[in-house]
């Protein structure tokens, strides 16, 4: 911006009036809000900064993510575990009951088994006198202990508990208990040729063992020496 300037000069003695003199000169523009603007040089000065201050934002801001994504997958690990044992323990709980459940029925059924055999043995007594001396009188009691007898096998039907076959099978440890061994020429050895007390199965498994009679071979006798009879 130009400003033009008067200079008026004293008059002499010899002058009626003073000269006036006129000057232009070029005045400085003032900056927006009554300041100067920065220079060139100063915003060259002041880029440098400026990246060294987004450079830590962004830096702390990596460093934030960072953090947060490890809470996420150890929180993450966390919730798998808990899932994880809460499903085995779901599932141990489940056994468990189920186990207990079990046991208890077998010792119901077991407890019922010795009354059954008793009663197995009354009946094969009572037939046997029947046969010996015929009377209505001891029809009937056999009558009454026949169907008495018949609803607790039917009792224990219904619960899958079955009598095993064990006379003439093999003898197997896993079902039987083998009391006494005998010398047997005319089975094989190692079968089962009398049954002392009867076994059950409950389903697929052995709720009691037969207790048996096995058979083994006989000993061979030992033949007189030729030379002790001729002397």
């Amino acid at each position: 911006m130009k400003v033009t300037i008067r200079e008026e000069k004293p008059k002499d003695k010899n002058e009626e009036k003073g000269t006036v003199t006129e000057k232009t000169v070029e005045a400085p523009s003032p900056a927006a809000g009554g300041t100067e603007s920065a220079g060139p040089g100063e915003e060259t000065r002041q880029e440098p900064a400026l990246k060294v201050e987004e450079e830590a934002q962004k830096e702390a801001l990596e460093q934030q993510l960072a953090g947060a994504q490890r809470e996420a997958a150890e929180n993450r690990d966390k919730y798998l575990r808990a899932v994880a044992e809460l499903e085995n323990f779901r599932r141990r709980t489940a056994r468990e009951f189920a186990d207990m459940s079990l046991r208890a029925g077998e010792r119901i059924l077991t407890a019922l088994l010795d009354p059954a055999d008793n009663l197995a043995r009354a009946l094969e007594a009572a037939r046997k006198m029947e046969a010996e001396q015929a009377g209505d009188t001891l029809t009937s009691f056999i009558g009454g202990v026949e169907m008495i007898y018949q609803q607790l096998v039917s009792i224990l039907e219904k619960e899958q508990v079955r009598p095993m076959e064990t006379v003439g099978t093999v003898f197997d440890p896993n079902l039987h208990d083998a009391l006494v061994a005998v010398e047997r020429s005319d089975v094989p050895p190692n079968t089962v040729v009398e049954e002392v007390q009867r076994g059950y199965r409950l389903g697929d498994r052995v709720l009691r063992h037969a207790k048996v009679v096995v058979s083994r071979a006989p000993v061979a006798e030992e033949k007189p020496n030729e030379n002790e009879n001729t002397q």
